[in-house]
């Protein structure tokens, strides 16, 4: 076997041993999305192209860029799944909403979250949440129904509540007594200790 020959082989064990590497790599980026770790996933999927040029990694990559935890796609499920009532499902207030413009924002919602469209975590729960708040609001009698229970849930939960500071400690008579009982005290030992240096003097000069 030839010397360009033997570079060849070497060249090809190499590219094999990276592709096995790279979809190894893959595997993992798959697992770690499974497991919730997006960051993780792609850093795995990044790893993959790197070694080798896998389409199947490259498809992933792009997926997880469009889907994963920092996408467009997942933050909107997220804005919707943790709205407090069904007007913040729609970005709206009670006091703002507006009935003319709910078709227009429910339909381009439903574009955004549609689990066919949106394949992010939580598009299905987010998608039947909008649908939900949809039905509730575009209905008077249910919409004016909804708002009696609001308003009587946030009155449920009252205003939020501040801890009051620390009252400073009240300077009662007893205290006073005390304060001056220990002035006292101090002075007259000050006063015996005193007299005693003068009679030492006195005795000393004799």
């Amino acid at each position: 076997m030839g010397e360009g020959a033997g570079e060849r082989e070497a060249a090809d064990l190499l590219k094999e041993a990276n592709r096995q590497a790279s979809e190894q790599a893959l595997s993992v980026a798959r697992r770690k999305y499974e497991e919730g770790d997006d960051e993780a996933a792609v850093r795995f999927a990044a790893k993959s192209l790197k070694l080798y040029p896998l389409d199947e990694a490259n498809k992933y990559l792009s997926w997880l860029q469009r889907f994963g935890a920092a996408s467009e796609a997942a933050a909107a499920v997220k804005r919707v799944l943790e709205a407090e009532d069904h007007y913040e499902v729609f970005g709206v207030t009670q006091q703002r909403f507006d009935g003319s413009s709910l078709k227009s924002l429910y339909r381009q919602l439903s574009l955004a979250l549609h689990p066919d469209k949106n394949h992010a975590r939580g598009a299905e729960r987010a998608f039947q949440r909008l649908s939900e708040a949809h039905g509730v609001l575009s209905d008077a009698a249910l919409r004016s129904k909804y708002d009696v229970e609001l308003h009587m849930k946030n009155l449920a939960r009252g205003p939020h509540k501040k801890k009051p500071p620390p009252q400073p400690r009240a300077y009662t008579q007893s205290n006073a007594q005390s304060h001056t009982h220990t002035h006292t005290s101090t002075h007259s030992h000050a006063y015996t200790q005193q007299q005693q240096q003068q009679q030492q003097r006195q005795q000393e000069q004799q």
